[in-house]
């Protein structure tokens, strides 16, 4: 069995997925080797019966695998983490992973996160040469660096 995701941990921490999508997460959750009588009778869940049984079945199913979801503070960090690395990584655009961290700053004070690089993705939407455009995405980048910086 591996660790818990801890990406995982905060989208359902933070409420991101519907009832409806319970019964397959459940199911991912099994395949990588994560079994309790709960989760089981989540993954086999109808569809139907997800919207009244959804939740209910995933607490129970967290508190018997022992997996406690982060704070809504942590859950944030988390997330906004994970986009920083995936936009060093290469895997979101600067732009793009900018604006997804953005749609988190409202859950955070400013002092307590170092957002203001993400604020540069606006001047991305404007006609601007190429090589401004890479300065800002460097700037952009940057910030993300030091978003990952401060989780040390």
């Amino acid at each position: 069995m591996s660790d818990f995701d801890p990406v995982l941990a905060a989208e359902l921490a933070l409420g991101y997925y519907e009832a409806l999508d319970l019964a397959g997460i459940a199911q991912d959750l099994i395949v990588e080797g994560f079994d309790s009588p709960s989760l089981r009778l989540l993954a086999g869940t109808p569809r139907e019966d997800l919207r009244h049984e959804g939740q209910d079945l995933l607490e129970r199913s967290l508190h018997e695998l022992d997996i406690e979801l982060p704070e809504h503070h942590d859950a944030v960090l988390t997330l906004a983490r994970d986009t920083a690395r995936r936009m060093l990584e290469g895997e979101v655009a600067p732009y793009d992973g900018a604006l997804a961290i953005l749609g988190l700053r409202d859950a955070l004070s400013e002092d307590e996160l170092r957002l203001e690089f993400a604020y540069q993705a606006y001047a991305l939407e404007y006609d601007i040469s190429t090589r401004q455009r890479r300065a800002v995405e460097k700037l952009i980048l940057d910030g993300a660096r030091g978003l990952l910086e401060d989780e040390s």
